[in-house]
């Protein structure tokens, strides 16, 4: 994916704390995008989080449990997403 450009970008990835979503995440970051992801369950994606954080730096990593059907949460994450990154 470094080909394609992404610094300066702002990606968003469900299911981020594990399998391909970890992969996308993971990805996406050292493409140079800034990442917003959330998984449903906040243990894992926490650990995640940190560890992403650490590697490419606070100010380009977002998360938050949630599940997306929920349309009250997906609102709210969307919302916090666009106060986080602009």
């Amino acid at each position: 994916m470094s080909n394609y450009g992404y610094e300066g970008r702002v990606a968003v990835v469900t299911g981020g704390s594990s399998g391909i979503g970890l992969e996308c995440v993971r990805t996406l970051l050292a493409s140079g995008a800034r990442v917003a992801f959330c998984a449903r369950t906040a243990g894992r994606l926490d650990d995640v989080a940190q560890m992403m954080a650490r590697d490419f730096g606070e100010d380009k990593v977002f998360a938050e449990a949630l599940s997306v059907l929920d349309e009250k949460a997906v609102g709210g994450f969307a919302d916090a997403v666009r106060e986080r990154f602009g």
